[in-house]
């Protein structure tokens, strides 16, 4: 094979790896999506939507994150613990929780560990390695 037809190969493998990071198609197995969707503001606070997506081949009874709510002035709010289960094997799941303070108050979400992780036989470890955080919301949410 020639050099050149050898650069135009390469060229091409790192342009596509381009494009599929940024569609966002780079995730691989084994990892549980935490997504911060959106937060909406009702009467007494403000409501936090989290889509989780599971691309593991577990079936989580229980996936309980430990969670603290940052304000806008990097000041610790509360920390809450937010269950996503279940959360079956290649399912996306919705969960809303309430939050007793304005949305515009909100600067970040921690998600500080994975209080419990079981599948339907047993604990499991590491959960908290499993787990990638992102946002959509004027909040972000790290890991």
């Amino acid at each position: 094979m020639s050099n050149y037809i050898f650069k135009k190969i390469v060229l091409m493998v790192v342009l596509l790896a381009v494009l599929l990071t940024r569609s966002g198609l780079t995730y691989a197995d084994g990892t549980v999506l935490v997504e911060l969707n959106k937060l909406e503001s009702f009467e007494t606070g403000c409501h936090a939507y989290l889509v989780s997506h599971n691309q593991t081949p577990e079936n989580f009874a229980e996936l309980i994150l430990d969670v603290a709510i940052f304000r806008e002035d990097g000041i610790i709010e509360k920390i809450i613990g937010v269950s996503l289960a279940p959360l079956p094997s290649n399912k996306t799941g919705v969960k809303v929780f309430n939050l007793q303070l304005s949305c515009n108050q909100i600067g970040r979400l921690l998600i500080n560990d994975v209080t419990e992780c079981r599948n339907n036989q047993s604990m499991l470890d590491d959960c908290l390695d499993l787990l990638s955080a992102s946002s959509r919301a004027s909040a972000e949410l790290i890991k």
